[in-house]
C-alpha cells in the first residue's frame, strides 16, 4: 500500500491511498483481521504408565508446550519423553526431549522450544513414560493449527 497526494475533489486532504496496482482504496472500508488462534489442549491423569498423544490434526500444527505434573517425585530411574511422531514414516520420529524426574527429585517437567515447533498435518505428538512407582500424574499438550 503507498500513500500518493492527489488533489482529489471530495477529499480536502488531498491525501489517497493506492495499493500496488494503483486503484484507490477506500479508508473507510472495514478492515479483514485474521482468524482467532485456538490452541487445543489435550490433558491426561492417572497413575499407571503415561501413553498420552496429542490428537491427530488434519492440518499443520504448532507444538507450544507440554507439561507433565507428578502428585511426588518417582524414585525409579525412567525417563520420560515427548516425541513428534512423523507421519512420513517412523524413521523420522524425534526425541523433543528425555528426562529422568528420580534425577533431582522433579514433581514438575516443562517442555516448551525456543520457539513453537511446525509439525505436518498428521504428525502426533507423544509423551510416555513407564510410571513404575506409579505416581499420579497430570499430563497436557498445547498445540495449535494453522
Amino acid at each position: 500500500m503507498a500513500i500518493e497526494w492527489k488533489n482529489y475533489k471530495g477529499n480536502p486532504q488531498g491525501i489517497v491511498l493506492v495499493n500496488s496496482a494503483g486503484a484507490e482504496l477506500n479508508p473507510a472500508a472495514p478492515v479483514s483481521t485474521p482468524a482467532a488462534r485456538t490452541p487445543i489442549y489435550d490433558s491426561a491423569t492417572g497413575a499407571a504408565a503415561i501413553a498420552k498423544s496429542s490428537a491427530a490434526h488434519t492440518t499443520a500444527f504448532l507444538l507450544h508446550w507440554v507439561t507433565v505434573h507428578f502428585n511426588a517425585a518417582p524414585t525409579t530411574s525412567e525417563n520420560l519423553t515427548v516425541i513428534r511422531n512423523s507421519v512420513t514414516a517412523a524413521a523420522y520420529d524425534t526425541t523433543l526431549c528425555k528426562v529422568n524426574p528420580s534425577v533431582g527429585a522433579l514433581t514438575d517437567i516443562v517442555y516448551m522450544p525456543d520457539v513453537p515447533l511446525l509439525c505436518k498435518a498428521g504428525d502426533v505428538i507423544d509423551v510416555a513414560f513407564a510410571n513404575t512407582g506409579t505416581k499420579t500424574y497430570g499430563v497436557e499438550i498445547c498445540t495449535e493449527s494453522v
